[in-house]
């Protein structure tokens, strides 16, 4: 499992060399932040699961799995097209806002709070605008999940993983609390290229020919990936 954690994160980080914040406030823009975030992320939460992994904190890195569920999801929503990608920051934000209003704060940070609000108020319709809305659309994961093609994993391993991120009564038992899991793996395998490929498709002219070497190489990958853990075979992401 070692040489595949090695094989998966050396694609993100070879991939990845162009992460960076960039310029311009279009939809495209705004999507190649998106996309450049989730691999980046994915990238660096994986190192973690494997790093909790190789300690035997399997419950723990099965916690870290949910959260590269999640970014693959985004990820491949966000690929779709500029649209998308906006769509999902602008309910994201919304989100943070409308919780932000539901907590009732102490006076002392109370200030500080109501001014964090009003910044992102400020903000959230400049999104709206690059969308033509006067709401952000509904993005829950659950969703997200259909859009992008993987509402099995929605309904099986992100429902799973969620046992083990949530303090739920049955999450952890003694002597079931450090088990291995295949799923949880190959998560952690294919969420760093996955993303990474997204990001590097946005920009690649082969890409769209069906001739890029590194799309290839994704797709070398993820099979290897699916028949070493779930012993079956990817389709195309």
């Amino acid at each position: 499992m070692k040489s595949l954690a090695h094989k998966s994160l050396a694609f993100a980080k070879k991939v990845g060399r162009a992460w960076k914040e960039t310029g311009g406030g279009d939809c495209k823009a705004y999507q190649r932040r998106f996309l450049s975030r989730q691999a980046f992320g994915a990238y660096h939460t994986a190192r973690s699961y494997w790093i909790l992994r190789r300690e035997g904190c399997f419950s723990d890195g099965i916690t870290l799995s949910r959260n590269l569920l999640e970014r693959i999801a985004n990820s491949i929503c966000g690929a779709k097209s500029p649209t998308h990608a906006v769509e999902l920051i602008a309910y994201e934000l919304s989100e943070k806002i409308r919780h932000a209003k539901l907590w009732t704060p102490s006076p002392s940070i109370s200030t500080e709070l109501t001014k964090a609000i009003k910044e992102h108020e400020k903000i959230l319709p400049v999104f709206l605008a690059l969308i033509n809305q006067t709401k952000a659309p509904d993005w829950k994961f659950y969703k997200r999940f259909q859009q992008a093609g993987v509402a099995g994993y929605y309904r099986s391993g992100y429902f799973d993983f969620s046992r083990y991120a949530h303090a739920g009564y049955e999450i952890a038992r003694p002597g079931g609390a450090s088990r291995e899991s295949k799923a949880a793996d190959f998560i952690a395998l294919v969420a760093p290229v996955i993303t990474a490929a997204n990001y590097h498709a946005l920009d690649c002219q082969d890409c769209s020919r069906g001739k890029c070497a590194v799309h290839r190489e994704s797709m070398l990958l993820l099979n290897r990936f699916s028949s070493r853990t779930l012993q079956t075979k990817t389709n195309n992401h």
